[in-house]
């Protein structure tokens, strides 16, 4: 995993607006992904509102966008994720979000301050993003 690829990718994401369907915290934890694997995460999924997004990866046979990254990327314990891999964070009201590890912190996309970070111990799952 490149570090220089990571910090650039934060960096764009950080200026990019929050919306529904166009950079949300699953396009931003998909568009790591894609940027450094090629592997698209969407399904091909497209959608302009949450609840459409999640109607829609239901119709897929998903839960919701967790349940996309987990069955495309493997899972490791959270204690092993390392700086690229991809983590489930709570984000409040029973739903979890995805953010990209960077090390001991997790970046996380927040609606109105671009890209923030939480704590790795304060993510629930972890997917190993692998390049090749």
């Amino acid at each position: 995993m490149k570090r220089r690829a990571l910090n650039g990718y934060l960096a764009q994401a950080n200026a990019m607006p929050f919306k529904y369907g166009t950079f949300d915290c699953a396009l931003f934890a998909a568009g790591w992904v894609k940027c450094i694997t090629g592997k698209d995460l969407t399904l091909g999924v497209e959608y302009s509102t949450l609840r459409e997004g999640r109607e829609k990866l239901q119709e897929a046979g998903l839960d919701d966008h967790v349940e996309a990254a987990a069955s495309q990327l493997g899972e490791v314990p959270v204690a092993m994720a390392r700086a690229g891999d991809v983590a489930s964070v709570p984000a409040g009201r029973g739903s979890f979000g995805l953010g990209i590890v960077t090390g001991e912190r997790v970046a996380v996309l927040t609606r109105w301050n671009g890209v923030g970070f939480v704590q790795l111990s304060d993510a629930v799952r972890a997917f190993r993003v692998e390049t090749s």
